[in-house]
């Protein structure tokens, strides 16, 4: 069911969304707010990737993140 979800093939009914947050022991508290439209570019730029490229990205981000947890460790000047 959520798979199909993914994939865009059917969308669910707020009661059937419902549900399933339940399921998860979470409440579903609907409310109005103005739109956020800050990470929407960010978001079609990693839609347009393809899922090799998307990988590629991921595992640059997982280098960058280990350089910078090793800088945090050691910060040493000749590390900076």
């Amino acid at each position: 069911m959520i798979g199909r979800w993914e994939r865009g093939e059917v969308d669910p009914s707020l009661e059937t969304l419902r549900q399933v947050i339940c399921a998860c022991d979470l409440d579903l508290m609907p409310r109005l707010v103005p739109r956020d439209t800050e990470q929407d570019a960010t978001i079609d730029a990693a839609l347009d990737l393809t899922p090799t490229q998307r990988l590629e990205q991921l595992a640059a981000w997982v280098v960058f993140v280990g350089e910078a947890r090793a800088n945090l460790d050691d910060p040493s000047p000749s590390r900076v």
